[in-house]
């Protein structure tokens, strides 16, 4: 099966800067021309999401408009699972998906 491709760019304000948030940078993510997400920290799992809602599965690649290479490899029925913990003992750690709640800040959606 061919991998569905997530095009990634970065998402940008009205004066053409990169956004950014209080956790970094934002990307926007396409799927054959179609905007799937116009802000996210963590574009690839997101986009796996996106595409999981419009029925599609298996595998996918995450390309920016500058390597010559996929920056990301997945399923997407296992990346729409994942998500990306910011623990407070340091560094980053893949987890268990789950709707966004206050309670867990970490996946807190991003602030335009």
């Amino acid at each position: 099966m061919i991998p569905r491709r997530i095009v990634i760019r970065p998402a940008l304000d009205k004066d053409g800067k990169q956004r950014l948030s209080e956790r970094g940078p934002l990307y926007e993510a396409s799927y054959e021309g179609e905007l799937l997400l116009d802000a996210s920290h963590q574009p690839f799992l997101d986009g796996c999401r996106a595409l999981r809602a419009k029925g599609l599965g298996g595998p996918a690649e995450m390309w920016d408009e500058v390597r010559p290479y996929p920056r990301m490899l997945g399923e997407i029925e296992v990346a729409a699972r994942l998500t990306v913990r910011e623990p407070s003992s340091g560094g980053l750690r893949f987890a268990r998906w789950s709707e966004w709640s206050r309670e867990t800040p970490s996946d807190a959606p991003p602030t335009s």
